[in-house]
């Protein structure tokens, strides 16, 4: 029986000593690395009240909190180093790369392989002394330096003026070794350049006029388009369109409308050393485009002097302006009052007919003529007029048989009446021209239209401009037909002889007859007379 107050299981409380998680010894420390990361959670935490609060770190870590890497692990993790076997030694730790750092002499990535010694610090690893010494692992390469040829391991200087044609060089120049693959170049006697391009020295020009009067006829003014534009007949050309407007086709033909053309290199060059400077590109003859300069500029040529050529070959179908060459080098202009191309200057018919040693037979026949008689002179100063405007048809020396000479009527028979000037292009079939003697000529053709003839004399040369009419050579002279004798003219003697007979008549028989017969006599000698009106004849 239980007493009151009394339990059958007896109960004491007490109080016994404990440690949360995480914390160590009598006192419940803090282990290692914090509440949150006891150990830095690379460990375990010796925790509790008999703990030590001693951490026992996993693989890799170690420290009193597990905080740093064993020997041979690396990173914040502790990872193994790989084998940096007996050369090389891992960069461990917590900070750690993880990579073998090897001894001297040693290289790779696990410090596997030797490294071979400076072969090239010593007698430039066998190479020559004119080369380049590279060493990849045991192995020398050498190369030659610049400026010079070879294996490596023999090095000789280049000589460009062997190993290029005239090394580069003009082929106007010498070429000069001066060192390892440099030359000098320079232009032979009589040319100027840099050597590398020479040019022919170009003669300074001289006036043409003053010689002969540059072949222009003595009376022409002649002037020498050379001399005066002081660039050897060279002059640029720009398309009307603009700069660089221009393919080589279209150059060549504006140089052709301009009486000119595109200018040669050896052209353009002569004018360079004129002076002619010009920083424009132009078409030249072969399809070449370049400029003359005269003095050094970094924008035109890049300080070259001479001509700056562009590389051949140029495509036809670039747009440039043109360099072309005068093909006339002098200007001839006849004077008033002559006519002629300039070499030639003609002018009346009788100073053409004078200078033409072709003509002296029928030229000495018009002056026989003018000395002999007044018609003749007149003639003389009908040729000589300048607004007479007449055709003659002269024969040649060559046309004249021996001793054959022209009458006045002869001569007049081969001019023309006054203002009747006939190219040979206006002698057409049938065509009729009136001469001064009256009587007209008549052309014909022969085989063609080249082949005209007057009264059946060939034309042998035509269209000899004078400044009053024009000359057609013909192949012998022309004879004037004979004087026409008409009943007018035979009425007319009939009365001048009638007239004669009968004064004559009354003379010889006034001397038997009395004073007082003679009025009777008269009378009936009148009446007796027959009736003959000549107030109406004419002498044509």
């Amino acid at each position: 029986m239980v007493q009151k107050g009394c339990r059958r299981v007896c109960y004491f409380p007490s109080w016994i000593q404990k440690c949360c998680g995480n914390h160590y010894g009598r006192d419940c420390q803090v282990c290692p690395g914090g509440i949150e990361s006891p150990c830095n959670n690379h460990g375990n935490c010796s925790d509790g009240i008999l703990g030590s609060g001693k951490c026992t770190c996993n693989k890799g870590f170690k420290g009193s909190a597990c905080d740093q890497c064993s020997a041979g692990y690396y990173g914040t993790n502790c990872t193994a180093c790989d084998n940096c076997g007996k050369w090389g030694n891992c960069d461990d730790g917590i900070q750690g790369s993880g990579k073998c750092v090897c001894r001297q002499g040693w290289t790779g990535e696990n410090c596997q392989l030797e490294i071979p010694p400076e072969l090239c610090s010593e007698y430039n690893g066998g190479c020559h002394q004119n080369a380049d010494c590279n060493q990849t692992g045991w192995t020398v390469n050498c190369t030659c330096q610049f400026g010079f040829q070879g294996d490596g391991f023999f090095c000789e200087p280049i000589n460009r003026c062997i190993q290029e044609q005239n090394g580069g060089c003009s082929d106007f120049a010498s070429c000069k070794f001066v060192g390892p693959n440099k030359r000098d170049c320079e232009c032979l006697p009589g040319y100027v350049g840099n050597g590398v391009q020479c040019l022919e020295k170009v003669v300074p020009p001289v006036d043409r006029c003053l010689q002969d009067n540059g072949d222009c006829d003595p009376v022409a003014t002649c002037k020498d388009l050379h001399y005066h534009a002081k660039t050897a007949g060279v002059f640029h050309l720009r398309s009307p369109s603009g700069k660089y407007k221009m393919n080589f086709s279209e150059a060549d033909t504006a140089c052709t409308n301009e009486g000119a053309t595109l200018a040669s290199f050896k052209q353009l060059g002569d004018a360079q050393q004129l002076g002619m400077h010009l920083c424009v590109a132009g078409w030249m003859d072969g399809g070449k485009v370049g400029y003359p300069i005269c003095f050094p500029s970094l924008n035109c040529g890049e300080n070259h002097v001479g001509l700056v050529m562009y590389r051949d070959p140029v495509p036809q179908s670039s747009k440039y302006d043109a360099y072309c060459y005068r093909l006339d080098d002098v200007s001839c202009v006849c004077p008033a009052g002559f006519v002629g191309d300039g070499y030639f200057c003609n002018g009346v018919l009788m100073n053409v007919l004078a200078t033409n040693s072709n003509f002296s037979i029928f030229y000495q026949s018009l002056l026989d003529y003018s000395g002999s008689s007044s018609e003749g002179k007149e003639l003389i100063d009908f040729l000589s007029h300048r607004t007479s405007e007449v055709t003659i048809f002269v024969p040649p020396n060559t046309g004249f048989a021996p001793n054959q000479t022209l009458s006045g009527r002869d001569l007049e028979y081969h001019i023309s009446a006054s203002q009747n000037r006939r190219t040979f292009k206006d002698l057409q079939n049938h065509h009729v021209i009136p001469t001064r003697l009256g009587y007209n000529l008549t052309i014909s053709l022969g085989h063609n239209e080249t082949h005209k003839m007057v009264n059946e004399r060939l034309v042998l040369d035509w269209d000899i401009p004078a400044s009053n009419g024009i000359i057609h050579i013909i192949e012998a002279p022309l004879m004037a037909p004979p004087v026409r004798v008409t009943i007018s003219i035979f009425l007319l003697l009939m009365c001048i002889l009638a007239g004669v007979g009968f004064s004559i008549f009354r003379r010889k028989t006034d001397a038997f007859r009395f004073h007082y017969f003679k009025v009777r006599e008269r009378e009936r000698e009148t009446k007796l007379l027959p009736q003959i009106d000549c107030s109406h004849i004419s002498t044509s």
